[in-house]
């Protein structure tokens, strides 16, 4: 190993990220959807999930629909606020 490679490793090391090559690890299929299940109520989840397995969609297609959920949902707090706001 030269010594560049070895100062460009060992700075690496020091910001506490992976080395040269190394990707991050990838998280358990609960940790996924623990992390989505946050933005999202379970039960629109189960139902989204249910929904594209049966019917054959993608993972981008719930994607797609939980954004659409959550922009729905965001716009609906926005219309409320003006109508309680003077």
């Amino acid at each position: 190993m030269g010594f560049a490679r070895h100062m460009a490793r060992m700075k690496a090391m020091s910001r506490g990220g992976a080395g040269r090559g190394q990707g991050r690890k990838p998280l358990p299929a609960e940790e996924r959807r623990r992390t989505f299940s946050v933005r999202l109520p379970a039960d629109v989840l189960d139902w989204l999930v249910e929904h594209a397995e049966s019917s054959g969609k993608t993972r981008a297609w719930i994607v797609e629909a939980a954004l659409r959920h959550s922009m729905a949902l965001e716009h609906r707090a926005e219309r409320r606020v003006k109508r309680l706001t003077p």
